[in-house]
């Protein structure tokens, strides 16, 4: 992938760029269309996309200039496909690109519009768009000043007018350890309440937006104070089934943490596993179901009624595993991503169709299991994201650390 010179040249070149799908000549390919700006491209054929048993073809292809590995699908647009993606560099100026997925105005072909690029100084490790507030964000970053190194967590308004990222408030951070991400309490009609995860503990956030907006960290989850081993978190979420739990993986394992309990006992860790965990995601459908993404390029299965061990295994990757996914409605369909570059759709629909086990580990056949493996990046794949858009369920997103941002169309 081309890359521009300066970040100014940059940024003026990709606000004025169009970006277009174009059919292929052939009309069963895509053909990528590259711009000086590095934005592209690339379109299915003149069939549009449906819901028959195999998807069509669709691959719509962006590109930013700088190293990237934070995107996320809009939650509070339902209409349109719509993802943020930001890049990761940590001398030069960083920017948050909005895309949307339409029809070209002349052609009626797949394409993605930009609805805004916004300049944001330090270098981003991880976003969360509000899932009612189509305007806020919060990003968690790193800051670097001389030889000092720090992570900060703010929550941003995307003026669109002006093409600006508007600070409105910034998360205090605990002393002795660093932010890894936000999530927004789910359930709610108006979100104003986040959990940031730190590296070794949970801190949970009253937002106040408004003309005098605040934070007020209400509570704290930490590792029971007698515990030998040291907690790593890599990942976590709140659970969409019970709002006073919030499921998070790390270097020990799978943990269960419980808003009600304050006194030290709050989280149930799993110590099964031997590989660090960096990725999980709940299951939408079916309660204390969720799978796990490991360093040894496995997935796991789990049922957090019983965390001894996980129920199911699949040999999925060949190095780490830096996302799963649950579709948001089809439970048997999960999305992966790794290291190794690759981009797998799996069919799991005999874990969701079987009684929950504990007695043994059940290793899932790959070969069968597999439904494809999307081939659309050169590195490593940091990104993932399911459109949540109404009409667009089947369209997901990836993003590797070259800058190169992908949405396809899942076969299914």
């Amino acid at each position: 992938m081309s890359r521009a010179g300066t970040s100014s040249t940059r940024s003026s070149s990709l606000m004025n760029t169009s970006v277009m799908a174009t059919p292929s000549s052939s009309g069963s390919g895509l053909k990528t269309h590259r711009r000086a700006s590095s934005a592209s491209v690339s379109g299915a054929s003149s069939s549009s996309p449906s819901s028959s048993a195999t998807a069509l073809p669709l691959s719509l292809v962006y590109g930013v200039s700088f190293r990237a590995r934070a995107m996320s699908a809009s939650l509070s647009n339902r209409g349109r496909a719509r993802f943020v993606l930001s890049t990761h560099s940590l001398r030069e100026a960083n920017e948050v690109h909005v895309l949307e997925v339409g029809e070209h105005a002349t052609t009626a072909q797949p394409s993605l519009k930009r609805i805004g690029v916004f300049a944001h100084r330090p270098e981003i490790w991880h976003l969360a768009p509000s899932p009612t507030h189509s305007d806020l964000l919060f990003t968690t970053s790193n800051r670097v000043d001389g030889e000092i190194s720090s992570t900060e967590t703010a929550l941003f308004r995307m003026d669109g007018n002006k093409k600006r990222l508007v600070s409105v408030l910034q998360l205090d951070q605990p002393s002795g350890t660093e932010f890894v991400s936000v999530t927004w309490q789910p359930q709610q009609q108006e979100s104003w309440q986040v959990v940031a995860m730190c590296k070794d503990r949970l801190t949970l956030w009253d937002l106040n937006v408004g003309q005098s907006s605040s934070a007020t960290m209400s509570s704290e989850l930490t590792d029971d104070p007698s515990s030998t081993r040291r907690l790593s978190l890599c990942a976590g979420l709140w659970d969409p089934h019970f709002d006073s739990l919030f499921v998070s993986v790390g270097s020990t394992g799978v943990q269960l943490w419980d808003w009600r309990i304050k006194d030290g006992k709050s989280m149930t860790n799993s110590l099964a596993t031997q590989d660090c965990l960096r990725s999980l995601d709940i299951n939408p459908v079916r309660p204390h179901q969720l799978v796990s993404g490991s360093d040894g390029g496995t997935l796991e299965w789990w049922d957090t009624r019983h965390l001894n061990k996980p129920t199911h295994s699949l040999a999925a990757h060949t190095h780490w595993i830096w996302n799963v996914l649950y579709h948001p409605t089809r439970e048997q369909y999960v999305l992966s991503s790794g290291s190794d570059t690759a981009v797998n759709l799996w069919d799991v629909r005999s874990i969701s169709s079987s009684s929950v086990s504990t007695s043994s580990i059940h290793s899932l056949n790959r070969d069968r299991s597999l439904v494809k493996s999307y081939a659309d990046h050169n590195d490593s794949v940091y990104g993932l994201a399911w459109s949540r858009a109404t009409a667009d369920s089947w369209l997901f997103a990836s993003l590797s650390y070259d800058g190169r941002f992908v949405i396809n169309e899942a076969a299914h």
